[in-house]
C-alpha cells in the first residue's frame, strides 16, 4: 500500500490520486488505530487522534483528518450489515432541505450523511481553523467505496448546496461503485451549475453503479471514468456511439443477466462473481494495475 503522493493543487485526472483515495476508502473497512497506524507509517501529520465517527442507529461511519494544508473526509462503504444495506435500499426520493425546487436526493443516502453531520462539521470546522492559523486556506476532499462513495457525493452536493465552511475549499475527490442518488432535476442542477467535480470510477459488470435503477428517477452527476473489460480506464470522451447506447443500457442488460441467472438457480458462483467485481479489494487491483502500465 502507498500513499506516498499526494498533490493538493491537482485538478485534473491523477493516476497517483486514484491510487490514494482507493487506499484511503480501503483502510475506512477498518478500525480508528489501523487507520492512523496506516497514516502514520506513511508520515501523515495527523494533530488529532479523535478521527473516527460513527452513528450507530444508521450505522454510518467516516474518518475525518487533517494533513498539512488538506482535510479528508473518508466514509466506509456497505459491510454485511442489516443497517447498511436498509440504507442502500431505501430507494425513495425527497425533495433537497432547504432546496426544494433543486430537485431529489435518495433518502436513506441523505438521511445517513445528516446523522453525523453535526459531528463532521465539528471536526471539519476544527481542522480548517488550525490550517487557517498558518495563514493558509484549507482543502477538503471526500471519497469512499460502494454505499461510501454515495454518501461521498451526498456530502459534496451538501457542501456546494448549503455552503463548505470558512477558509475552505473543496478538492477533485475521487469515489468508487457508487449507486446513485440524485435524481435527474438534482443532478442536472449540480453539473449545471457548479464547477466542482467528482470522478467516479465503475468497474465493468459492477451492478451496484447502475442502481438505483433510472427507470425510479434517479442519475448520475460529476464525471464518469469507466474500467472496461480491457481493465483500461476510459472516460465518456472516449466512448463510441456504440459504446455510449450500450452503457446507456447495460444497468437494464445487467439486471436482466443476474434475473434470468439467480432468480430460476439461486446461482451462488454467480453471486460470489457479483460480490467480487464490486468490492474494494477488486477497485484497488485495477488502480494498481493501471499505474504499473
Amino acid at each position: 500500500m502507498s500513499l506516498s503522493f499526494f498533490d493538493h493543487k491537482e485538478k485534473s485526472f491523477s493516476v497517483d490520486h486514484l491510487n490514494f483515495f482507493v487506499q484511503l476508502s480501503k483502510t475506512a473497512y477498518y478500525d480508528q488505530a489501523t487507520m492512523l497506524g496506516t497514516l502514520a507509517e506513511h508520515k501523515f501529520e495527523i494533530p488529532h487522534n479523535d478521527i473516527y465517527i460513527e452513528n450507530e442507529k444508521t450505522d454510518t461511519q467516516c474518518f475525518v483528518f487533517s494533513h498539512q494544508n488538506n482535510i479528508f473526509i473518508i466514509y466506509r462503504g456497505s459491510e454485511s450489515k442489516l443497517t447498511d444495506w436498509k440504507t442502500n435500499f431505501t430507494f425513495h426520493k425527497n425533495s433537497w432541505p432547504k432546496h426544494e425546487d433543486k430537485g431529489e436526493v435518495h433518502t436513506g443516502f441523505y438521511d445517513a450523511v445528516e446523522s453525523v453531520w453535526s459531528e463532521l462539521e465539528s471536526k471539519v470546522n476544527r481542522e480548517a481553523q488550525l490550517i487557517h492559523k498558518n495563514g493558509e486556506t484549507a482543502n477538503i476532499w471526500v471519497s469512499g467505496h460502494s454505499l461510501g462513495g454515495a454518501l461521498a457525493q451526498v456530502t459534496v452536493a451538501k457542501f456546494l448546496l448549503n455552503g463548505i465552511p470558512e477558509n475552505t475549499q473543496l478538492g477533485i475527490s475521487y469515489v468508487y461503485a457508487s449507486p446513485r442518488f440524485a435524481s435527474k432535476k438534482l443532478a442536472r442542477y449540480i453539473d449545471d451549475t457548479f464547477d466542482q467535480d467528482i470522478f467516479r470510477i465503475v468497474a465493468d459488470s459492477d451492478l451496484i453503479p447502475r442502481t438505483p435503477h433510472r427507470f425510479a428517477g434517479y442519475k448520475n452527476c460529476f464525471t464518469l471514468k469507466f474500467f472496461n473489460k480491457q481493465e483500461a480506464l476510459i472516460g465518456i470522451d472516449d466512448f463510441s456511439f456504440l459504446n455510449k447506447l450500450s452503457h446507456r443500457f447495460s444497468d437494464v442488460i445487467l439486471f436482466a443477466q443476474y434475473a434470468i441467472l439467480i432468480i430460476p438457480f439461486v446461482n451462488f458462483p454467480l453471486l460470489t462473481k457479483v460480490g467480487n467485481t464490486h468490492s474494494i479489494d477488486h477497485y484497488e487491483t485495477l488502480c494498481i494495475k493501471l499505474k504499473e502500465t
